[in-house]
């Protein structure tokens, strides 16, 4: 039986501007209910996106991994358009970095009043997921195939 490979039209989109685009043949999209794959010819579907692991497998059967965050996702008439505040290729994402980010709100001070300790919360979250995607990325987790993929660091030993 002949794998099924059916393609559709995709974008990501930040507020600076799109991340990449083109024809896939899948996608994982990390919602705030868990995961949720796309295929060609998918239903219409509107998600919320938390944050975490997007995967792209393309035309071209290439996989483009991101680390996603806050916002959404819609499938419609053959396109999925992702619209998300953040979009980064795991490939551009130091872990050095991201721990560094994530020491940083570790340390910052909290008050116990308002909706501050929750925001505080969420963004630990989110920076501890960044650093762990990068990590997992650089260890050689993820097969590093596609345009965004194939830059960045190396496999670590």
């Amino acid at each position: 039986m002949a794998p099924y490979r059916r393609t559709f039209q995709y974008e990501i989109l930040t507020p600076r501007g799109e991340v990449t685009s083109g024809k896939a043949v899948s996608a994982v999209l990390p919602s705030q209910d868990g995961q949720v794959g796309v295929l060609g010819g998918r239903a219409p579907l509107a998600v919320v996106i938390g944050g975490g692991l997007l995967v792209v497998e393309t035309e071209a059967s290439e996989r483009e991994h991101f680390y996603a965050a806050n916002g959404f996702a819609q499938t419609r008439e053959g396109r999925l358009t992702v619209v998300v505040e953040e979009c980064t290729p795991l490939s551009q994402i130091d872990p050095e970095v991201a721990y560094a980010e994530m020491e940083r709100l570790r340390r910052r001070p909290v008050t116990g009043e308002g909706p501050e300790p929750l925001y505080q919360t969420e963004l630990m979250r989110l920076a501890r997921l960044r650093f762990n995607l990068a990590q997992r990325f650089r260890r050689g987790d993820y097969t590093r195939t596609g345009k965004h993929g194939a830059q960045g660091h190396g496999a670590s030993a």
